[in-house]
């Protein structure tokens, strides 16, 4: 589409947007989980203490300490920090749009294998947190190599600005869409709705 003059929008913006896109559904997922997690494992289901005063999704409670909570979102982020510094050397051996699919693809995957995967215990849910935490390790790095791919250098900081606006609005976006998911519908139905 080089010379095409039927975009009114230059292509470099189209690719912004897709970027913050990507960022949404990135810290989407994870915002998901901590919802869902947050959700299952109180040991309160009071109608007082949500801005959702008539709940009508079915519930699930599970018995998970404190310390298994914080075990699922560690097992992310650990999974997250090891693969952030080798992607960005790969984004110079790889196409960084392919890697940046690669991880939102995988990453949907695994975040919709959770609901299944919570009859087979606790240990499954932690090596899947911990691949996507591996696999969206590479999202920003891969944004990042696209963005300075596709932006004038004198445009780079503001594009990669609002790509990162993903991030920053996402957990807004996500807590909200999740909690109303799961008090309107049901816990597993975030897997395939938000």
């Amino acid at each position: 589409m080089a010379g095409c003059s039927c975009w009114c929008i230059p292509h470099r913006y189209v690719v912004v947007l897709l970027c913050f896109l990507g960022m949404l559904i990135t810290v989407g997922f994870r915002e998901s989980f901590a919802v869902l997690l947050t959700h299952i494992s109180s040991n309160t289901t009071s109608a007082e203490e949500s801005i959702f005063k008539n709940c009508t999704g079915s519930n699930l409670h599970v018995d998970w300490s404190g310390s298994t909570s914080q075990l699922m979102h560690t097992a992310f982020f650990v999974g997250q920090l090891v693969t952030s510094i080798p992607s960005g050397a790969l984004t110079a051996t790889f196409s960084p749009k392919r890697m940046m699919g690669f991880s939102l693809l995988i990453t949907s995957v695994l975040f919709l294998l959770v609901s299944e995967s919570r009859k087979a215990g606790i240990w499954l849910i932690f090596v899947i947190r911990t691949i996507q935490g591996i696999v969206e390790g590479m999202a920003v790095p891969s944004m990042n190599a696209i963005i300075s791919r596709w932006a004038r250098k004198e445009e780079r900081s503001r594009l990669i600005n609002i790509a990162y606006g993903g991030v920053y609005l996402s957990p807004a976006v996500a807590s909200f869409s999740s909690a109303a998911t799961i008090c309107y519908i049901s816990w597993d139905s975030i897997m395939y709705i938000t």
